[in-house]
């Protein structure tokens, strides 16, 4: 039985925000015609050509009421947002994340014979606690939404001041129809086409607040914003515990002789699968808790949550000679089968702010395939009495995983998920394990009827690249047992 606890954290400098989905509310840039042109009725982009009615547009029949009346009220001609690109609302935080993690692992390793043994490995997380923590956001301002806000109130202010002048009432009463439609339309709080929550929200809407009442998820004010948002689908800590990956496999002795044997030299191949036990997340739905928290936020995975079959090939030999030292090690692939499992509903990657239209977007599904990976680990041992009882262990380990690959309705979040600034789902992990052992194990030499190993090991990083970084410490107990 080994018991480990280990503190992790993973800081992601510029954890990157794009509300694509909001940003089509000011210019939708995938909407077209059968001309190629851009033709959203929902954006502020292109406000003249928008129907006042089946026969004509806003912009054509003010643009007639100024040369029929020699008036200059607004016509809406002008645009002010970029035509050449897709518009990017969004910006970037600072994300730090802390995790503990307490786990007892229960090994079993039966010989069937000298040349092979079966191994299971079972870990039972105790607790596992992530907590989330934001910092310096930094907003990206709408290039042109101060010439936009600088039109637009000096046109609600001449439609407001024509609306209560005498030339209001020259015009025919169809036309003071229009009109009145018209300032509607765009200036009322429930106009059809109100732009008051782009006016509200000013150059920087993720700060200043998010008026579009469907961007709310929160209902708890009449506007969001970006620090609301991440405290809403962000709790400050989630846990789970329970069952993680189960290891099951088998060894086979293809050189020299087994370590119980004779201290000498072995290699031997090995072949497992990497079962996974522990609790998923939870499918995505509207039930909230108490808090009027989606209970999907809180919850995490224990374990991978994906079925792995890993190959490998290990080494143990005892140095010749009175240096008392013994060298191992092992080289293993890992291959990742596609599982599907339940959306995990958030903020970032995802082009909404409400979870149930990144829900529509995304499926309540997805598919997952962890990278393959490579796994490396060698070690020295020295023994420091002549009966061996008592020695030292040095370790390194090294471990590669190349990226992961997502499948989901979205392939923007697919791809956001798989790779992004300052994130990527390719890992590197070399870390050193550092141990006092004693042995009482071998018959001529045990103390007590029970034979039994034990060792204080200390774990710590070297390099990490794209994960958790941290320390661990932990206790080892092996005891054996023989049935003849």
């Amino acid at each position: 039985m080994e018991s480990s606890s280990g503190t992790y954290k993973w800081a992601l400098a510029t954890q990157s925000i794009n509300l694509r989905k909001f940003g089509r509310q000011y210019f939708d840039f995938y909407t077209l015609d059968d001309e190629g042109h851009f033709s959203s009725q929902m954006d502020l982009f292109n406000l003249d050509q928008t129907p006042l009615d089946s026969t004509i547009s806003i912009g054509t029949f003010l643009d007639n009421i100024n040369q029929n009346y020699e008036f200059s009220l607004p016509n809406f001609h002008e645009n002010y947002f970029d035509s050449t690109t897709a518009f990017i609302l969004g910006g970037s935080v600072f994300e730090k994340r802390t995790k503990t993690l307490k786990t007892n692992t229960y090994k079993i390793d039966y010989g069937l014979s000298n040349d092979f043994t079966f191994h299971l490995s079972i870990p039972i997380i105790q607790t596992q606690t992530v907590s989330f923590a934001f910092s310096d956001f930094e907003a990206r301002e709408i290039t042109g939404m101060d010439n936009f806000i600088s039109y637009h109130e000096s046109a609600k202010s001449s439609l407001d001041d024509f609306k209560n002048s005498i030339d209001f009432y020259t015009l025919s009463a169809s036309e003071r129809l229009k009109i009145l439609d018209i300032y509607n339309r765009f200036y009322t709080e429930d106009g059809e086409q109100s732009i008051l929550w782009a006016l509200n929200g000013g150059k920087n809407p993720l700060e200043n607040g998010i008026f579009l009442s469907e961007f709310n998820p929160t209902t708890q004010s009449d506007s969001v914003t970006i620090m609301d948002l991440l405290d809403y689908y962000y709790p400050d800590v989630t846990s789970a515990v329970g069952i993680g990956d189960m290891s099951m496999g088998v060894s086979f002795l293809i050189y020299g002789e087994a370590p119980w044997q004779k201290e000498g030299r072995a290699i031997y191949a090995s072949a497992s699968m990497l079962i996974p036990m522990g609790k998923r997340m939870e499918i995505y739905s509207t039930n909230k808790d108490a808090e009027n928290r989606h209970k999907q936020f809180y919850q995490m995975t224990v374990g991978s949550g994906v079925t792995k079959y890993q190959l490998g090939l290990g080494w143990d030999y005892f140095l010749e000679g009175n240096t008392k030292m013994r060298c191992f090690g092992k080289l293993g692939l890992q291959i990742s089968l596609s599982e599907k499992l339940p959306t995990p509903i958030r903020l970032f990657g995802m082009g909404h702010t409400h979870p149930d239209s990144n829900l529509i977007s995304l499926g309540t599904e997805y598919k997952y395939k962890s990278g393959n990976a490579v796994l490396f680990s060698t070690g020295l041992e020295t023994f420091h009495d002549a009966k061996k009882r008592m020695s030292t262990q040095i370790k390194y380990s090294h471990y590669y995983k190349g990226k992961d690959q997502f499948s989901s309705i979205d392939s923007y979040w697919n791809q956001w998920m798989q790779a992004h600034e300052d994130y990527d789902t390719k890992q590197m992990i070399g870390q050193v394990e550092m141990s006092l052992m004693f042995h009482n194990h071998r018959p001529r030499r045990q103390i007590g009827p029970i034979p039994f190993n034990v060792s204080l090991f200390f774990n710590f990083p070297l390099f990490v690249k794209h994960t958790w970084k941290g320390y661990s410490t932990g206790i080892n107990f092996t005891t054996y047992i023989q049935y003849w």
